[in-house]
C-alpha cells in the first residue's frame, strides 16, 4: 500500500513537471524568433512567388501587345501610303481599276512580310535585353523561401499528407519559375557570329552544355573548393547560420550566376571570405535536408549569415570539434524502458519488468542511480564525501547491486545508469554556498520544480557526478546516461536576480561542454559509452535554449545524444503543427531530422538514440491518447531516418504491452 501511494505521488508530481515544461521552449528568445520567422516566411512564400510570377508575365504580355500594336500601326500606315500612291498612279497613267486592284493585292501581300521580318529581329533584340535585365534583377533580390523544417523524403511527405492536413502546406512548396530558368540568359556567341533568329533558339542556346565559357563551370569551381575543404567543422568559429530568408547562392564572384537559394536557419561552414565592390562575400558549404548525401556550396553575401559562436561562447577557440574516440553500446539497437529508483528498489517489480522486456521485444533498462531528488540507489562511498544524505535511503549495498545487475545481464539485458546531474536538491541544500541563490536574499532558487537547484558551474559537483558514474560502472552498469545536464530554465528577469555562480566570463554552454569533456576523459579508460539527455528542441534552434545545451558542443563530445522528443513537450506551432502532441510521427521526424543534419557537420558526432513518449499528456490542450498506434508512429519516424533504437519514457513505469520493433 505504501508503494502505491508513492506511485500516485510520483505520477502527480510528474504531471506538474510536464505542465511546467511546456513553458520551457518559450524561454529561448533566439529559438522563438526562429520559429516566428520560419512560420511567417512559410505563410508569405506562396503570395510572394505569385506576385513575382505575375510581374514577369505582365511584363512579357505588355511587351508582346506593344509590338503587335506597333506592327499593326506601321502596316496600316504603309497600306495607306500605298493606297495614295496607287490613286495618284491611276489618275496619272490612266490605269484600269482591275490593274490597280491587282497591283494593290500583290503589294499588300509582300510588304507586310518585310515589315514582320524587321519587327521580329527588333523584338528578339529587345527580348534579349529584357532577359538580361531579368537575370540582373533576380540576382539582386532576396526572396524568402519555405521553412527549413521539411521532410527530405518524397515517400514520407506523401504519408504525412495522408495523415495530416497541416502538412499540405509543405507539399505546396516548389521552386518558382525564376528558379527553374537559367537566369543569366545571355548570348555567349561573339558579335561577329550569326545573330539568333528566334526566341526559342535563344533559350536553347543558353542551356547548351557544349558551349564554352570564359569562366570555370560551377562544377569545376565546386570541386576545386571541395578539395580544399569539406563540411566538417573543427571549431565553433567556422560555424554559422543563414539569418535571412531566401539567400542567393552564387557559383563564383566573377560570373555571379545564381545556382540556388539557401533557406533561413540553414547551418553552414564558412570556408573563405572575400570583398568585392565594397560588399563582403563568404564561400560556404552546407547540407540541404532534401539531399543529405551531397553537400552544396557557393558564395553568399556575408551580411546574410551570423556566427553561431555569438550565442554560445565567449571564446570560440576554446571549443574544439575535432575527432574524438567514441564507444558503441554492447547491444545493437538498444530499445529500453525507464525504471525509477522506487521501482528498481523492489526486487519483485524488477522481476516483472524483466518478463515484460522478454514478452515485448525490448532489451534494456535505464535505471535511476542518482535520481531527481539527488538520492542514490545503492550505498555510495563517493556520496559520503560530497553529499552525505544522498545514500540515506539507498535500497542496496554495493555487493547486493552487483549481484542483481549480474543476474540481469545474464538474461541479456543492457543496463544504463541514469545520473541526474544538476537538478540535485540534496546536494544544493548541503552546499548552499555553491547553489543557485537570489542575489538580494541569499535564498535558494527553487524553480518550477519547487526544489533548490545546484549550479552547473560548480566544479565540485562535476567531480561528484563523475565519481558516481565510475561507481556505477564498477558495480556492473554498461552505460552512463547524464540527465538534467543543464542549467534551470530561467526568464530574463529571474536570470538577472539570481547568482548562477558563474566562473569568469564562461557561458552556460561552455560550462556544460567542459563538464562533458572532463567526464569523457575520466570515463574513457572504462570503455563504456557516455550519453546525455537533452531537450528535443535543441536540434532545431541556433542557441543553447538558455539552459546550456547546444547540439554541436554536446554531440561532438559524448557517445550517444538522447533528445527527449516527446510530442507533448513542443509548443503549439512547432514544425507548423497546431498541436504537436497530436502528430507523433511528424513531430519526432522533424525534430530528429534536424539533429541528423547537424551531425553531418561533425567529425565524430554522437549517435542519436531518442527518448519517445509512452504516456498521455492530459494537461496539453488538444492532446491525444497515446497507445500502441501513437508509439508505432514515433518508432516509424525514427526508422525512416535510419535510427533503430530508442527509449520509452513513462514516469510511473506503466508501459504498453505490444511487440516493439
Amino acid at each position: 500500500m505504501r508503494m502505491d501511494r508513492g506511485e500516485k505521488f510520483n505520477k502527480k508530481k510528474e504531471q506538474k513537471r510536464y505542465a511546467f515544461l511546456n513553458k520551457i521552449y518559450k524561454l529561448s528568445q533566439q529559438g522563438k524568433l526562429t520559429w516566428k520567422r520560419m512560420n511567417s516566411e512559410k505563410l508569405s512564400k506562396v503570395a510572394l512567388k505569385m506576385f513575382l510570377i505575375s510581374v514577369i508575365i505582365s511584363a512579357l504580355l505588355f511587351t508582346y501587345i506593344f509590338f503587335i500594336s506597333w506592327s499593326e500601326k506601321v502596316f496600316a500606315k504603309k497600306s495607306l501610303d500605298l493606297s495614295k500612291q496607287q490613286t495618284i498612279s491611276e489618275k496619272t497613267v490612266g490605269a484600269t481599276p482591275t490593274t490597280v486592284e491587282a497591283t494593290k493585292t500583290l503589294t499588300v501581300a509582300q510588304e507586310p512580310q518585310k515589315e514582320s521580318s524587321s519587327t521580329n529581329q527588333e523584338y528578339l533584340e529587345i527580348l534579349d535585353s529584357e532577359m538580361e535585365h531579368l537575370g540582373t534583377h533576380v540576382n539582386a533580390t532576396n526572396t524568402p523561401t519555405s521553412s527549413s523544417y521539411e521532410n527530405p523524403k518524397t515517400s514520407v511527405k506523401d504519408k504525412i499528407q495522408k495523415e495530416s492536413a497541416i502538412n499540405s502546406k509543405d507539399s505546396q512548396h516548389s521552386p518558382n519559375s525564376i528558379d527553374n530558368t537559367d537566369i543569366t540568359l545571355k548570348n555567349p556567341k561573339s558579335a561577329s557570329e550569326e545573330p539568333i533568329k528566334t526566341s526559342e533558339s535563344l533559350i536553347l542556346l543558353t542551356k547548351d552544355p557544349t558551349l564554352t565559357s570564359p569562366h570555370q563551370s560551377f562544377e569545376e569551381l565546386s570541386q576545386e573548393k571541395f578539395e580544399k575543404s569539406n563540411p566538417k567543422i573543427n571549431s565553433i568559429d567556422e560555424y554559422a547560420f543563414v539569418s535571412t530568408g531566401g539567400v542567393f547562392l552564387f557559383d563564383s564572384l566573377e560570373t555571379k550566376t545564381v545556382v540556388g537559394k539557401v533557406r533561413y536557419g540553414t547551418f553552414v561552414k564558412i570556408v573563405e571570405e572575400k570583398e568585392l565592390e565594397g560588399e563582403k562575400y563568404s564561400y560556404v558549404i552546407y547540407y540541404d535536408k532534401k539531399e543529405l548525401e551531397n553537400p552544396k556550396q557557393g558564395w553568399i553575401k556575408s551580411s546574410h549569415i551570423t556566427p553561431v559562436a555569438k550565442y554560445v561562447t565567449s571564446n570560440p577557440k576554446s571549443i574544439s570539434l575535432q575527432p574524438r574516440k567514441k564507444f558503441a553500446a554492447k547491444v545493437q539497437n538498444v530499445r529500453g524502458i525507464y525504471l525509477s529508483r522506487s521501482t528498481a528498489s523492489n526486487k519483485n517489480k524488477l522481476k516483472f519488468y524483466v518478463e515484460f522486456l522478454k514478452r515485448n521485444n525490448l532489451n534494456a533498462f535505464v535505471i535511476d542511480v542518482k535520481d531527481d531528488d539527488g538520492m542514490i540507489l545503492f550505498q555510495s562511498d563517493v556520496s559520503i564525501k560530497y553529499s552525505p544524505n544522498a545514500s540515506k535511503f539507498s535500497a542496496y549495498t554495493k555487493q547486493e547491486i552487483r549481484e542483481i545487475l549480474s543476474n540481469l545481464k545474464a538474461q541479456g539485458i543492457y543496463l544504463i545508469a541514469r545520473i541526474v546531474c544538476f537538478k540535485d536538491p540534496t546536494y544544493a541544500t548541503t552546499h548552499l554556498d555553491r547553489a543557485i541563490v537570489f542575489k538580494d536574499t541569499g535564498e535558494p532558487y527553487m524553480g518550477v520544480y519547487k526544489v533548490p537547484w545546484a549550479s552547473a558551474y560548480d566544479r565540485e559537483l562535476w567531480q561528484y557526478n563523475i565519481e558516481i558514474a565510475k561507481e556505477a560502472i564498477e558495480v556492473g552498469f554498461d552505460e552512463i546516461q547524464y540527465d538534467y545536464v543543464r542549467f534551470p530554465e530561467l526568464t530574463k528577469t529571474v536570470k538577472d536576480r539570481v547568482n548562477l555562480r558563474q566562473k569568469d566570463n564562461e557561458t552556460m554552454a561552455e560550462a556544460i561542454y567542459k563538464f562533458l569533456l572532463r567526464s569523457k576523459q575520466e570515463l574513457e579508460p572504462y570503455g563504456v559509452p557516455l550519453t546525455a539527455d537533452i531537450f528535443g528542441l535543441v536540434s532545431s534552434v541556433i542557441d543553447d535554449l538558455g539552459i546550456g545545451q547546444h547540439w554541436e558542443m554536446i554531440s561532438s563530445v559524448i557517445d550517444y545524444v538522447c533528445p527527449m522528443v516527446y510530442p507533448s513537450h513542443y509548443a503549439n506551432g512547432c514544425f507548423n503543427l497546431p498541436v504537436p502532441d497530436a502528430y507523433p510521427y511528424e513531430t519526432v521526424y522533424n525534430s530528429v531530422l534536424d539533429g541528423v543534419v547537424r551531425n553531418k557537420y561533425l567529425h565524430s558526432p554522437a549517435r542519436i538514440r531518442p527518448w519517445i513518449q509512452s504516456f498521455t499528456a492530459t494537461w496539453v490542450k488538444g492532446h491525444i491518447k497515446y497507445g500502441e498506434e501513437e508509439i508505432r508512429k514515433q518508432i516509424k519516424a525514427l526508422e525512416d531516418l535510419g535510427i533503430n533504437e530508442y527509449m520509452l519514457w513513462n514516469a510511473s513505469n506503466n508501459y504498453i504491452e505490444m511487440k516493439y520493433d
